[in-house]
């Protein structure tokens, strides 16, 4: 009896265009999960250089947001409670804002490019405009509200305020001279400002309230400008802004110390 033979379906069109099509599917997967792997990996690698940018900004500025905060903070203190100079126990308490003034300017690490408008001693607004570094301008305002009473017992005389930089100036009438030493991170600001021998009544008449106003203005300005530069820091500068204003309202307060509470 004669043996039938099988067909063989792999020679068939058919088997062969499955096959075909079986391969051809099989690499587009490959070539799909590779792509898909490539991906994954360029993803998690610009998340990481992300993250890593991110970091790098918060190391450079988030200082610059606590220490601009407190730097504000003062200055509005002192705007809003200066007392007047010839008011018992002014001398002392302008002394105390002054020691704290300096230390917050100096622990100030922010990179200064902002700059101040100082015009000269001069009882009009309109004198000339000098601009200054913030840090150089806070520091002499510091020294400033320190000398105060120096200032105020030339200013019934004839007297001028002579500077002998870069150490210090000579406040001097016909009958009392006084040095003033002034420290070298303020010594720009100083220089700008008393270029030349000036009257004392026009350095002691300046306004102190309004001096640390203006400060404090362009303190806020250059905190604004911060965050507008690196909005993805904003929350982070609300939680900073926030803890300053908490710890602030903690510290023995100035404004009252030294002055006599009128009944």
């Amino acid at each position: 009896m004669a043996s039938v033979t099988a067909p063989d379906y792999t020679k068939t069109r058919l088997y062969v265009t499955l096959d075909i099509f079986a391969r051809v599917l099989s690499s587009v997967a490959l070539a799909a999960l590779g792509v898909a792997g490539w991906l994954l990996q360029s993803s998690s690698e610009k998340a990481r250089e992300d993250l890593e940018v991110r970091d790098r900004i918060e190391r450079e500025y988030l200082p610059d947001f606590r220490n601009l905060s407190d730097l504000e903070l003062l200055l509005d203190d002192i705007a809003q409670n200066c007392p007047d100079a010839r008011q018992p126990g002014a001398d002392a308490w302008m002394g105390f804002a002054a020691g704290r003034l300096r230390y917050v300017a100096l622990s100030t690490f922010h990179r200064d490019v902002t700059t101040f408008c100082v015009r000269d001693p001069d009882v009009s607004q309109y004198g000339n405009c000098h601009m200054l570094r913030l840090h150089s301008a806070v520091l002499m305002f510091s020294e400033l509200l320190e000398n105060q009473r120096n200032l105020r017992q030339f200013a019934d005389q004839e007297a001028q305020v002579t500077p002998h930089w870069p150490e210090f100036f000579v406040i001097e009438s016909p009958m009392l001279a006084s040095k003033v030493l002034v420290s070298p991170e303020s010594l720009e600001a100083w220089k700008a400002w008393i270029s030349g021998p000036a009257d004392v009544n026009r350095v002691a008449g300046i306004s102190m309230p309004r001096f640390a106003e203006e400060l404090r203005q362009v303190t806020a300005k250059q905190l604004r400008l911060l965050v507008l530069e690196h909005p993805s820091l904003g929350d982070r500068y609300v939680a900073i802004r926030g803890g300053a204003l908490k710890e602030y309202a903690h510290l023995p307060p100035f404004r009252a110390a030294a002055i006599p509470q009128t009944k």
